[in-house]
């Protein structure tokens, strides 16, 4: 399984479970469903883990570069959004604001990686970050926000994957 599926494997369970944390739902959704998740994307992936992409080293670096930079950015504006909202008192809006800075950084992955998929992706994380600022019910919101988030990255780590299988 490549280690960018990994990543947003990882971060789809990481919003899954924030956004299931306090709820009344059944350990099967809130545990069996990421566990199941998970175990499908990694047989999927080690199957297909034969197939790799032809790049040079030349290339790999630079698409390093532009994701560490484009992750640094992101982690940079998250801490400084969550920061600023603590301190106006709106502590509600902190995982929309997450959602829509996360989609923000697959913008230019997807420009410079290139993967056209990522527009999407983004697309997605940052409308669902949008939407959930406008959805006034806390419990909700975090529902909403957060399962779709995870659902977006699972989607796209599948999408990845069999693109991978095809070629």
């Amino acid at each position: 399984m490549k280690t960018e599926s990994i990543v947003l494997s990882f971060f789809a369970v990481i919003w899954w479970i924030a956004g299931l944390q306090h709820s009344d739902w059944s350990p099967i959704v809130t545990i069996g469903i990421p566990i199941a998740v998970l175990a499908f994307l990694f047989i999927t992936g080690n199957k297909r883990s034969k197939i790799t992409l032809e790049r040079s080293k030349q290339e790999n670096r630079r698409i390093r570069r532009i994701v560490g930079m484009a992750s640094g950015i992101e982690v940079i504006l998250i801490i400084i959004a969550i920061n600023i909202l603590m301190k106006v008192g709106k502590t509600e809006l902190i995982l929309p604001i997450i959602a829509i800075i996360v989609g923000l950084h697959f913008f230019p992955l997807a420009y410079w990686k290139p993967q056209k998929l990522y527009y999407y992706t983004g697309l997605v994380l940052t409308g669902t970050g949008t939407v959930g600022i406008f959805i006034s019910e806390a419990d909700l919101r975090l529902k909403i926000v957060c399962i779709v988030s995870a659902l977006t990255l699972w989607i796209t780590t599948f999408i990845l994957l069999r693109r991978q299988s095809i070629k």
